[in-house]
């Protein structure tokens, strides 16, 4: 058998097995713990539990979360209010304008 043959065989068998997905017997490997709740996208009004929640949310929305978006986050009470903000604040100026007008980055 040539080279190149045992090279394509090798590499379909790759990636049939990648294609597998890992196996395993179909049952659930996290016996112990609860399923991840999936909010229901029609209800607008899901709250803020917690700080901690509301850390998981603006990690995952924002730059990362300080302690002041927490609490602002917590005390909009609903993620749909927090988001709401958002879309109605003032855009400021991209700080590579500002930079620009200061001459800070001159060309050289």
């Amino acid at each position: 058998m040539s080279k190149k043959i045992r090279v394509a065989i090798l590499s379909i068998s790759l990636l049939a097995l990648a294609a597998c997905g890992g196996g395993g017997s179909g049952g659930s490997d996290n016996a112990g713990s609860p399923d991840p709740v999936i909010p229901d996208p029609s209800n607008n009004d899901v709250k803020v539990n917690s700080q901690s929640d509301a850390a998981k949310f603006l990690n995952r929305a924002t730059f990362g979360p300080t302690q002041d978006s927490i609490n602002q986050l917590v005390n909009r009470s609903t993620y749909q209010n927090w988001i709401n903000d958002q879309f109605n604040t003032h855009l400021s100026p991209a700080p590579s304008s500002k930079l620009r007008d200061k001459n800070v980055c001159k060309p050289q």
